[in-house]
């Protein structure tokens, strides 16, 4: 009895192992090509959206049905209504969503830029070498350095919603890797640290902030040419909570 057990721990030891290692390669293979449609996406917009993309087609595999069984008799078959995750979150931002540091608020969400273009982000000026944080649960599609936004993570959460977060100096996660709201993203430059954040779904930007723990914001991105309120684009350098009070609904 005691070999039998013996056995069995030996046998799950290396299904462990293969599985581990299995799981690494899947991994290291995904990076892979995260790096590669990092280096062929023409500018960052362009690597978002094909990653978000990829997450959307993940997900409507995920939300198929499965095999249907025939049944004893056909004329007792009955429809079954299938309701997809998406479907629900269409309009919600992922539960929780908070911001991934504490800071000042140096721009705001939809405020015009030199170029007359609007804002799709927040950009905050945290304390330096703050550790910045996942917003929200979700799985991480790209880490690592990008081209003129220093270190950069993107994480794809359920319903279709996708975090982008630029101006880390260090990344501490890899692509494939699970999070939890509030997880350690990374950490914030030394000196004159700066980190924006932006939300999208389906190719566009919505602003999510939560001031406290189920408060907060929903606005979806104005497009060119479309002013948001001017408190809202006039006030800056001031802690997000003291603009943005609307609850969500």
């Amino acid at each position: 009895m005691l070999e039998a057990r013996r056995k069995e721990l030996a046998a799950l030891e290396t299904r462990q192992r293969l599985d581990a290692r299995r799981a690494s390669g899947d991994a290291a293979r995904e990076a892979q090509r995260a790096l590669a449609l990092a280096e062929e996406a023409r500018d960052l917009n362009g690597l978002v959206a094909t990653l978000d993309a990829a997450g959307n087609l993940r997900e409507r595999l995920a939300a198929l049905p499965g095999p249907i069984i025939r049944p004893p008799r056909p004329e007792e078959s009955r429809v079954i209504a299938v309701q997809t995750q998406a479907a629900a979150a269409a309009a919600r931002a992922p539960a929780g969503y908070q911001l991934p540091v504490a800071g000042r608020t140096v721009t705001g969400f939809g405020a015009p830029t030199s170029g007359g273009a609007l804002t799709q982000g927040i950009t905050l000026a945290p304390r330096g070498g703050a550790q910045v944080v996942a917003p929200a649960a979700g799985r991480v599609v790209f880490a690592g350095p990008y081209r003129g936004y220093g270190r950069i993570a993107i994480i794809e959460h359920e319903g279709g919603w996708t975090t982008l977060v630029t101006g880390m100096a260090r990344v501490d996660v890899v692509v494939g890797q699970q999070l939890v709201r509030g997880a350690p993203l990374g950490i914030a430059a030394p000196t004159r640290p700066l980190i924006t954040l932006e939300l999208r779904r389906d190719g566009a930007r919505w602003n999510s902030l939560a001031s406290t723990a189920g408060s907060g914001i929903l606005l979806h991105a104005p497009s060119s040419g479309v002013k948001l309120p001017g408190a809202i684009q006039a006030r800056r350098n001031v802690p997000v909570a003291q603009v943005f009070k609307v609850p969500l609904r």
